[in-house]
């Protein structure tokens, strides 16, 4: 009897330890549970913070830019103005250059109104929203018209008029010239435009200046990431930066690559 006392006891012990360690472990994964979903809570309520964050910054934002369009829109109209009826008042006409520099802050202002909507578009594909939309156009005029006097335009009748998003390649081909003419040595820039299997394709070439070197292979890949640029060109990434501008291309089904070669190499 004895010996079934102590088994028993024993057997009874045995089944309070496995008890205890269950509640235990039950207790833990209670507390975990309350953890986690403490964490989620938190986490998401931060994200809904960031989100009215992001919303109030975006509204903000877009009234900014319409204040600045019209306002830059007031000021273009007033310039206009004052270049037409500023040669009554005149004994001489004006010099050429002198005329320059007076259409010249309406070209700048222009540029800035076109820049608060190419902002906008940049927005719209970061959030997913933004539709392409292709028009029909003169690609000669419109790279001519980029260009200006700053290098040769090479289109070929064939492929002169094409249908594309209007906005994301001038958006491209601008901040591929103002990179080219930073950088370049002046008059070599030369663009060109083919198109085939309704594709087209827009080449930007010129001629880095004196002293500017040619970026390796590593470095060009380097100033396609977000936030990225070789040391050795501290201003390569002025303006949108390569990475937006690919950016920009991918969202309207397009590639951007970039190519530097050494001249008589």
């Amino acid at each position: 009897m004895s010996h079934l006392l102590v088994y028993g006891q024993k057997c009874a012990h045995l089944r309070f330890l496995a008890a205890f360690k269950l509640r235990a472990q039950a207790d833990k994964q209670v507390a975990d549970a309350a953890a986690a979903l403490g964490e989620q809570q938190t986490h998401e309520a931060q994200q809904e913070a960031q989100t009215r964050h992001d919303d109030a910054n975006q509204m903000a934002d877009s009234r900014l830019n319409h204040v600045i369009k019209g306002r830059c829109g007031t000021a273009v109209s007033s310039l206009h103005t004052f270049v037409e009826m500023l040669p009554q008042y005149l004994s001489v006409p004006l010099p050429e250059r002198v005329q320059r520099l007076l259409v010249a802050p309406v070209e700048q202002l222009g540029s800035v109104i076109q820049w608060c909507d190419r902002r906008q578009m940049l927005i719209r594909q970061a959030q997913g929203t933004y539709v392409s939309v292709r028009t029909s156009i003169d690609v000669r005029a419109v790279l001519e018209a980029a260009v200006g006097d700053d290098g040769r335009v090479l289109v070929h009748e064939a492929n002169r008029f094409v249908s594309v998003d209007q906005d994301a390649l001038a958006m491209v081909v601008e901040e591929a010239l103002a990179n080219a003419k930073r950088h370049g040595e002046a008059g070599t820039v030369v663009v060109e435009a083919t198109c085939a299997q309704r594709v087209l394709t827009v080449t930007i070439r010129n001629h880095n200046r004196e002293g500017v070197p040619s970026l390796s292979p590593a470095e060009i890949e380097l100033m396609l990431r977000p936030g990225e640029r070789p040391s050795t060109v501290s201003t390569m990434n002025d303006g949108l930066g390569l990475h937006s501008i690919a950016e920009a291309v991918r969202r309207v089904q397009g590639t951007l690559n970039l190519t530097a070669e050494r001249v008589g190499a």
